[in-house]
């Protein structure tokens, strides 16, 4: 192959990820007759200018996730919203005054944000442009932290490295945590590969991690796992758990909250 000008190479790599949709770094390095560093190098600047999403390991085009993602933000806001509501109702509960606390992307996260305004002293980061607006409209008592990154409409917030070293800078006493589905033997499950590495920035940067398990999450595969259920403290779920979830979570010594019309029980 010849040899190309760096611009020139990247340029070929975003045209071969979207014909093939997704790439790892060892792939592009034999492709292209690059070290695996130069193709990181590379997948960072195309990621920085949103023109690709990182992965671990690699990149997948946008365009996939575009196919993959059946509803729009504001659609899948209005699916299952008395459960989402209970949850963060119960949620906002386990806040303090004077906590910095990272509210997740997520609808079922943004409900928590809607239940905030009896907060006098408390500090929110989040990637999420719906929880920051929800807050800066309502609460504006809560002081907001906003990361920066790139905006991705289907989620409605902010991804991108940029995003991932805000996390990497920062320390809460509360995260709570959403996921696309559990399952007892792969773990907690997103369906975007572009929020996984902010997920996880999010969970290492937290004394305690409070899971948002609607009943309905519980069985979905997802996309991909992005943690298993170690690092979660507590669970907070909108009714009983079936036996095998309580179960399994007994064993783990992590507390389940189930949420009710008024809060917890």
């Amino acid at each position: 192959m010849r040899v190309m000008l760096p611009e020139q190479r990247r340029q070929e790599i975003l045209r071969y990820v979207n014909e093939k949709r997704k790439a790892n770094v060892n792939e592009l390095a034999e492709v292209f007759q690059a070290s695996p560093n130069t193709i990181r190098r590379d997948l960072s600047i195309l990621s920085q200018r949103g023109q690709v999403t990182r992965t671990h390991g690699g990149i997948i085009a946008n365009n996939f996730y575009y196919e993959m993602s059946d509803f729009s933000y504001m659609e899948r806001a209005s699916q299952y919203l008395t459960e989402k509501r209970k949850i963060g109702r119960a949620a906002a509960q386990l806040i303090g005054e004077g906590e910095t606390v990272i509210i997740d992307f997520g609808t079922t996260a943004l409900e928590v944000a809607r239940h905030l305004s009896h907060l006098k002293n408390c500090t929110i980061l989040t990637s999420s442009l719906s929880v920051a607006t929800e807050l800066v409209t309502y609460s504006p008592q809560v002081t907001v932290h906003l990361s920066g990154g790139t905006v991705n409409s289907k989620i409605n917030g902010l991804i991108g490295p940029v995003a991932e070293s805000f996390y990497s800078q920062v320390h809460a006493d509360k995260l709570f945590l959403s996921v696309a589905g559990m399952e007892i033997s792969r773990g907690l499950v997103s369906s975007n590969w572009f929020e996984v590495n902010i997920k996880r920035a999010m969970i290492q940067q937290c004394n305690e991690c409070i899971l948002l398990l609607p009943n309905y999450r519980l069985g979905n595969k997802g996309l991909v796992v992005f943690s298993d259920i170690t690092p979660v403290n507590k669970v907070i779920t909108d009714m009983p758990l079936p036996a095998e979830y309580q179960a399994f979570f007994d064993r783990r010594q992590i507390e389940v909250i189930i949420a009710d019309d008024e809060g917890t029980k």
